[in-house]
């Protein structure tokens, strides 16, 4: 938490958050991961339990799993019916809105924008739109 708003939540605030990730290449074909992002709870004074966040992640296949497709492209052999070009790595930049609808049910609307969508730039950049529906009982 980067900032406390007081009031009734006790959660409302602004909260940073960012991380990396590593795997090993021969075990994932995703071999790292950095976001970083920012979220707000009570950012409208009259909904205190909504929340308003930002996210940009980047992540970068392995670079096993890159030069075994490179290999198989200069074979001739086919990457696949989704895979367009060797896999280098992906951007995601999310934005969304949730809503506390009514106790233990949340509704969130999201939109994505990737920059280079299956990993390689054959892809062009593509925007997205989604809800989320979550139910606690």
């Amino acid at each position: 938490m980067i900032y406390r708003k007081g009031g009734r939540n006790q959660m409302a605030g602004g909260y940073l958050m960012a991380g990396y990730i590593h795997n090993t290449p021969h075990v994932s074909s995703i071999s790292d991961e950095a976001y970083g992002g920012l979220s707000f709870n009570g950012v409208i004074p009259s909904r205190v339990t909504d929340r308003l966040g930002i996210l940009y992640s980047w992540y970068h296949v392995s670079h096993r799993k890159e030069l075994g497709q490179m290999y198989a492209q200069d074979a001739g052999l086919s990457l696949g019916a989704q895979v367009l070009a060797p896999q280098t790595d992906s951007h995601v930049i999310e934005a969304y809105y949730a809503i506390d609808a009514v106790p233990g049910v949340l509704v969130q609307p999201e939109f994505q924008y990737m920059i280079r969508p299956g990993e390689t730039s054959r892809r062009p950049d593509a925007a997205l739109v989604g809800l989320k529906v979550i139910a606690n009982l």
